[in-house]
C-alpha cells in the first residue's frame, strides 16, 4: 500500500484547496454562521426527502430488492468468514498444529476434531468454497440490482413523460424546451448514477463493512477501536466534501440545461443566423455559457477526485495506528495470538475495499439527489387543468355540438385577452372569428378544449359546463389545427392516425376533403413515406393540408381551426372550405382567420376588437354594415394589397 503515499499527500493538497476555496464551498469560514446552519438545515431536508423518495421506487420491486439483500447479506457473510479463517490457514500452511481454540461455533469444533495433515487439505477447500459462495452470493446481488435500477429508471422516465403530457401550455410557455430536455438526458443520467453507484453498490459496501467490523470486532475490539480513531475525521470531511459538490452540481446542472437550451435555439436559428451573418455573435455567447460549464467541471472533478485519496491517507493512518497499539500494548505481538493477528488485519485489509468504493461512489449520490429534487419538482407541479372530483364522461361519439361562451374573461395579468365574451354556436354551424392581432382569437379558441381556463364565466360543450366534464372525453369530440403545425417523424399514415390503425378508404377521404390527397400520392412511398424531423420533406402549405386531414380523419362533431390554412393559395383555401361545408356529416366548425374572403363562405362572422365582441352577424349583413369586418374585406380584395395581408383599418 505504500505506492498510494504519493497519491493520498496530493489528496490532501486537493482538500485544502476544495475546503477553503470561497468559490467551492457555500458556508466557507467567511460566510456567515448563521446563513451556513440555515443552508445545512435546508440541503440535508431536501436531500433526505429525495433520497427517501427514490428508496420509495425501489421498494415498489420488493421481489428485485429482497432477493438482493439476500445475495448482499450472503457476499457479506462469505467475506467475514474468508477473513476469519484467512489467519488459521496460513499458521497451518507455515507451522502445522491443530486448529485455534478462538475458533467458536460448529465450524471451529469440527476444524478441532481433524488431524494437522487434514487440516492442511481441508482449509484451503474451505477458503475455496467461501469464495465460491462469496461469487455466487455477489453475482446474485449485482444482477438483481441492475435490473431493479433499470426499471426505476425506466419508471420515472414514464412518470415524466405521462406529466409532460397532463401539463398545460402555459408550462411550455414558460419554459425552454431544452430545458425540459435535460430533464430526460442530464437529470435522468445522474438519478441512474445515483441508484447503481450511490445508493445500490452503498448498500452492498455497507453490508461488507458491517461483516467485516463484526470479526474485527469479535477478534480484537480494542484494535478496532484503535483503528476507528481516523473515522470522526473521515465523516467530518466527506460531509464538506458532499456540500461544497453539491453547490458545485446545483450549478452545473442549471448550466447543462441552459447550455442545451442555448445549442437548440443555435442548431433551429442555423438559417437566421447566416442570413444576418451572426454566426461570430452565437459562437462567441456559445463558448461564454462553456466556458462557464468548464469552470464549474473543474470545480466538480476536483472535488470527486480528492475524495477517494483523502478517505485512503485517512485509513492507512488508521492502520498505523493498529500497528503502533500492537507494539506498545502487546510488547511486539506477543501476546496476541499471531493467526488472530493476521486474521484482524485480512478483515481491516478486506474492509479497505469497501470502505474506498463508498468514498468514491457517494460522489456520485449528491449530483443525483440534486438531479432527483429538479424531477421531483416536474413531477410534482400542480396541475392548472386537471378533471374536477365529480367530472362526468361524454358518450363516445354525440352529433354535431352546441358551442356557448357566457361571459368569459381571461386575464393575463393586467391585461384581459377577452372581456365578457358572449357566443353561442349552434349544431352544425359553421362560424368564422376575424380581427387584429392580439385581439383575443386564438385564446377563444384554446378555451373549448381546455387548453386553459377562463378567469371568470363559463364554456359550455353539448350544454354542458367543459369544467365538469373528463378532459379525455371533451377532447375525444373535438379536432383542432392550431397554427403552428407539428408532424412526427413518421409516415404519412402514422402521422393521420396517431397510432390507431384506420381503413385506407377513410385516410383517403379525409386527405382529399384537404386537398392534401394528389401530393401525397406523389411521394416516393405514398402513405409510407417518412416525412422527417417536423415533416421537412414537404412545403408549408403541405404540412398544413396533412395537420387538416388528421383532423378531419378523427371525424369529430366539433372542428376548430386556427389559421389553419394561411400558408396555403387563396384558391385552395377556399376550395377546401367549400369542402368542409358540404361533409356528409354535419359539423360545427369554429375558424379563426385573416382572409376575410375565406371567412364571408361561412355561415356567420363573429368579429373581436380588444377582447370584446364589436360585430357579429352573416357575412352579408356584415358588409352591408360597413364596420370593420367591410372595410378590411374590401382593403383585402384590393389588387394592391396581398390576399393574405392582416389589415386594421
Amino acid at each position: 500500500m505504500g505506492r498510494h503515499w504519493g497519491k493520498d499527500l496530493a489528496g490532501l493538497a486537493g482538500v485544502t484547496w476544495v475546503l477553503f476555496d470561497p468559490g467551492v464551498m457555500p458556508n466557507a469560514p467567511t460566510a456567515r454562521y448563521s446563513r451556513g446552519l440555515h443552508t445545512a438545515i435546508h440541503v440535508s431536508m431536501t436531500w433526505l426527502s429525495a433520497y427517501r423518495r427514490l428508496w420509495g421506487l425501489l421498494l415498489r420491486r420488493r421481489g428485485l430488492l429482497g432477493t438482493a439483500l439476500i445475495g448482499m447479506a450472503g457476499a457479506a457473510a462469505a467475506t467475514g468468514l474468508f477473513a476469519l479463517l484467512t489467519g488459521p490457514a496460513l499458521k497451518l500452511l507455515f507451522t502445522g498444529g491443530s486448529a485455534p481454540v478462538w475458533l467458536a461455533g460448529a465450524l471451529g469444533s469440527f476444524l478441532r476434531q481433524q488431524s494437522p495433515a487434514r487440516l492442511r487439505l481441508i482449509l484451503p477447500l474451505i477458503l475455496l468454497a467461501v469464495a465460491a459462495v462469496r461469487a455466487a452470493f455477489g453475482y446474485l446481488q449485482a444482477s438483481r440490482m441492475a435490473q431493479l435500477c433499470l426499471r426505476t429508471v425506466a419508471e420515472l422516465q414514464e412518470s415524466l413523460h405521462r406529466k409532460l403530457l397532463e401539463l398545460p401550455l402555459s408550462f411550455f410557455e414558460g419554459h425552454h424546451s431544452g430545458e425540459v430536455y435535460a430533464r430526460f438526458s442530464t437529470d435522468l443520467g445522474h438519478v441512474e448514477r445515483a441508484l447503481t453507484q450511490g445508493m445500490t453498490y452503498g448498500l452492498r459496501d455497507a453490508f461488507q463493512l458491517v461483516a467485516l467490523v463484526w470479526v474485527s470486532l469479535w477478534l480484537d475490539a480494542r484494535l478496532l477501536l484503535l483503528g476507528c480513531l481516523t473515522m470522526p475525521i473521515a465523516v467530518f470531511v466527506i460531509a464538506r466534501f458532499a456540500r461544497a459538490l453539491r453547490s458545485v452540481s446545483v450549478r452545473l446542472q442549471a448550466q447543462q440545461a441552459a447550455l442545451l437550451s442555448q445549442t437548440q435555439d443555435l442548431l433551429s436559428g442555423a438559417l437566421v443566423l447566416q442570413v444576418y451573418g451572426a454566426e461570430a455573435s452565437a459562437l462567441r455567447a456559445q463558448a461564454r455559457a462553456e466556458d462557464g460549464l468548464l469552470r464549474d467541471g473543474a470545480r466538480s472533478a476536483a472535488l470527486r477526485a480528492a475524495v477517494t485519496p483523502t478517505v485512503e491517507f485517512l485509513a492507512l493512518a488508521g492502520l498505523a495506528l493498529v500497528l503502533v497499539g500492537l507494539s506498545v500494548r502487546f510488547g511486539g505481538g506477543r501476546e496476541l495470538p499471531p493467526e488472530k493477528v493476521v486474521s484482524f488485519f485480512g478483515a481491516v485489509m478486506l474492509a479497505y475495499q469497501p470502505l474506498k468504493s463508498i468514498s468514491s461512489n457517494s460522489q456520485w449520490l449528491v449530483p443525483g439527489l440534486i438531479a432527483a429534487e429538479r424531477l421531483f419538482h416536474l413531477l410534482d407541479t400542480p396541475l392548472a387543468i386537471a378533471d374536477a372530483p365529480s367530472a362526468r364522461a361524454l358518450p363516445r361519439r354525440v352529433p354535431a355540438v352546441p358551442l356557448a361562451f357566457e361571459g368569459v374573461t381571461v386575464r393575463y395579468g393586467a391585461r384581459a385577452a377577452l372581456d365578457a365574451v358572449d357566443l353561442r354556436l349552434l349544431p352544425g354551424q359553421r362560424v368564422a372569428v376575424v380581427g387584429s392581432s392580439g385581439a383575443g382569437k386564438s385564446t377563444l379558441l384554446h378555451l373549448v378544449p381546455r387548453l386553459l381556463d377562463p378567469t371568470s364565466g363559463l364554456v359550455r360543450f353539448a350544454g354542458e359546463p367543459v369544467r365538469e366534464l373528463q378532459l379525455s372525453s371533451l377532447r375525444a369530440q373535438i379536432g383542432l389545427v392550431g397554427q403552428d403545425v407539428f408532424l412526427f417523424d413518421a409516415t404519412v399514415e402514422e402521422n393521420l392516425s396517431l397510432g390507431e390503425p384506420r381503413p385506407r378508404a377513410d385516410l383517403l377521404r379525409a386527405l382529399a376533403a384537404a386537398g392534401a390527397l394528389e401530393f401525397v400520392e406523389a411521394l416516393p412511398a405514398g402513405l409510407g413515406t417518412r416525412l422527417g424531423e417536423r415533416g421537412h420533406a414537404l412545403s408549408g402549405g403541405q404540412r398544413q393540408r396533412l395537420s387538416l386531414s388528421r383532423a378531419l380523419l378523427k371525424a369529430a362533431p366539433l372542428l376548430l381551426l386556427d389559421e389553419a390554412m394561411s400558408a396555403l393559395d387563396p384558391p385552395l383555401e377556399a376550395q377546401i372550405l367549400r369542402n368542409l361545408l358540404h361533409l356528409s356529416r354535419p359539423q360545427t366548425l369554429l375558424l379563426v382567420t385573416h382572409r376575410l374572403p375565406s371567412a364571408a363562405l361561412l355561415d356567420r362572422v363573429v368579429v373581436l376588437e380588444d377582447g370584446r365582441i364589436a360585430e357579429d352577424g352573416t357575412p352579408v349583413q356584415l358588409l352591408r354594415a360597413g364596420g370593420w369586418f367591410a372595410r378590411a374585406h374590401a382593403a383585402q380584395a384590393s389588387p394592391a394589397i396581398p390576399a393574405n395581408s392582416e389589415v386594421s383599418p
